[in-house]
């Protein structure tokens, strides 16, 4: 929600055309607004460990399938993910 100094909302296409012209002056890509900021705020929740009916809840998702499907890692999270694999296997076998 977008809010207008007097505390009353913003109209979305008022918000989205104002956005649109930010990206065309600083000259970056425009996103949906609704797409960048849920499949942003969803992945961030995944990358630091949400509970995933928290984050659920957070973006408005009831079905898991949905949800798992706005997750898009940072690669810092799957560097992560390969250093965590690592040692489990190392600790199921030799030790370091």
């Amino acid at each position: 929600m977008f809010c207008q100094p007097d505390d009353s909302p913003w109209n979305p296409d008022h918000v989205t055309k104002r956005f649109r012209k930010l990206c065309n002056t600083a000259g970056v890509p425009s996103v949906k607004l609704h797409e960048g900021g849920r499949h942003t705020g969803r992945s961030l929740m995944g990358d630091v460990g949400v509970a995933e009916d928290v984050s659920m809840r957070e973006v408005g998702h009831s079905d898991r399938a949905t949800h798992s499907r706005y997750n898009h890692p940072l690669v810092t999270a799957h560097q992560q993910a390969a250093e965590d694999v690592e040692n489990l296997v190392f600790e199921g076998g030799e030790q370091r």
